[in-house]
């Protein structure tokens, strides 16, 4: 088990909260579930960012047979640093509302509530360039049972939380994303991958999309070189996936083909963007 992302204060983390609006979720306090918008949020001011309602779906699993060692980069992550690009003027407060209530039983309450922003809010605003089912629906849902793969999208949804707070001045977001908060999940992240990867070799559809949230993450923070590092290994993951599945077709199942089709267009898009730009990957 790992700790908990410092905060500076415990007692603030014993309330567990596992219904209500998205607002109070995030600033963990119980919500009186008053529709349209709840009672709390209007009298405080702040605006309530509705309830998530979609029956209860179990998590998806998958598993690999793909038995090669995927380095991964071991470096701290850099301090955050957000760039006016078009990628990141991508990540802008998303209309579309996607429920994420199903995650809730299976996640701690430190995490649901940014499993659920991720769900709701960044997948939505990155479905722009890559499908939305995929962002909002499968890695949130992948995520409850892979550790590496949560502490990522924590990381990723987080870090989008503090420039949308920024860009906005979103004051329940601004108080929601703690000092190192994202550093936090992104060094647990690379954690908990690397104890993956030694315990079961088969894990390289972990691997690979830990790198696609690794890389729009750090294209979030503008760190070039990590982008670049990130996508490498992507795409050194898909290439010696393929080249296993041409020596050997039944050598990978039906979900590790299918989460390798979902992402090898957007690896090889990014390869070619950063080919275009001068940076072969």
């Amino acid at each position: 088990m790992s700790a908990s992302p410092p905060d500076g204060s415990r007692s603030s983390r014993k309330l567990k909260v596992r219904t209500g609006c998205i607002t109070c979720k995030i600033r963990k306090v119980k919500c009186d579930e008053a529709k349209p918008s709840c009672k709390r949020c209007s009298d405080t001011g702040r605006k309530c960012d509705g309830y998530a309602a979609l029956p209860e779906r179990k998590p998806a699993k998958f598993t690999t047979t793909d038995r090669s060692v995927v380095t991964v980069v071991q470096r701290r992550p850099s301090s955050p640093t957000p760039i006016q690009s078009r990628a990141v003027r991508r990540l802008a407060p998303a209309t579309l509302i996607v429920d994420a209530n199903f995650l809730s039983p299976a996640l701690s309450g430190e995490d649901s509530p940014w499993v659920e922003f991720f769900s709701m809010r960044t997948g939505p605003a990155l479905s722009s360039v890559f499908s939305h089912s995929f962002w909002s629906s499968t890695l949130p849902q992948l995520s409850v049972s892979e550790p590496a793969i949560r502490h990522a999208l924590i990381a990723l949804g987080s870090a989008h939380a503090r420039y949308e707070a920024d860009a906005t001045n979103n004051q329940v977001l601004k108080a929601a994303v703690r000092p190192n908060f994202v550093l936090w999940h992104y060094t647990e992240a690379i954690k908990h991958l690397q104890a993956r990867l030694e315990g079961d070799l088969e894990a390289s559809d972990v691997a690979l999309l830990c790198c696609l949230l690794f890389v729009s993450l750090e294209c979030l923070h503008g760190n070039r070189i990590l982008v670049m590092d990130h996508l490498k290994n992507g795409l050194n993951i898909l290439r010696s996936s393929q080249l296993k599945e041409l020596e050997n077709p039944s050598s990978s199942n039906a979900n590790s083909k299918s989460i390798k089709q979902e992402v090898r267009p957007l690896f090889h898009r990014l390869d070619s963007q950063t080919t275009l730009m001068g940076y072969p990957a």
